[in-house]
């Protein structure tokens, strides 16, 4: 099948309008002709015009493979932003929520109190205040503590629930409430 001015116009239209629907999506072609350059790459192995019985069959070749190229991305996108927001455990959802709203005084406190857990975990051969601190600050997931750490994914969860517990009752005793 020849691709006629009229066909490419067709397809470029139809990019266009998905384009619009999926919004602005991390990794995605920023122009209609970019987009279908990476569907003939990604889906016709870089030809231009796939095999196709008639003009619709054409359009719907191309209606799939771009809604398949926009969905990768989409989800690659939810992906990322999935992993960027479970990355830190807030300790209160004040403190997640609004962190302009935490004062100088409470974070003051926090480092305080994770000081004076670290100094009861070195006697009781625990890690409490490391996981908490690994797992607010920097993140770690469950495994990637459980790893750091050579424990038990359970054992890292029950040092943060223990941990947790523990700071909120020794800044509750400061006026300090983590929610």
């Amino acid at each position: 099948m020849d691709p006629t001015p009229s066909l490419w116009e067709g397809i470029l239209q139809r990019a266009s309008r998905l384009r619009r629907r999926y919004g602005n999506l991390g990794d995605a072609p920023q122009d209609t002709w970019s987009l279908v350059n990476r569907v003939a790459a990604d889906k016709f192995r870089g030809r231009l015009v796939p095999d196709a019985d008639n003009r619709d069959h054409l359009f719907g070749l191309w209606n799939k493979a771009m809604v398949s190229v926009l969905n990768d991305l989409h989800r690659k996108d939810q992906s990322r932003e999935d992993r960027q927001a479970s990355r830190r455990v807030p300790l209160s959802n004040e403190m997640a929520e609004r962190p302009e709203n935490v004062d100088v005084e409470s974070l003051r406190a926090l480092d305080e109190a994770l000081r004076k857990l670290a100094e009861q975990d070195r006697e009781m051969g625990e890690k409490k205040a490391l996981v908490v601190a690994l797992k607010y600050f920097e993140g770690l997931t469950w495994a990637e503590l459980a790893s750091t750490l050579d424990s038990s994914v359970h054992r890292v969860r029950d040092e943060w629930a223990v941990g947790r517990a523990w700071l909120r009752r020794e800044l509750k005793g400061r006026g300090i409430d983590l929610g």
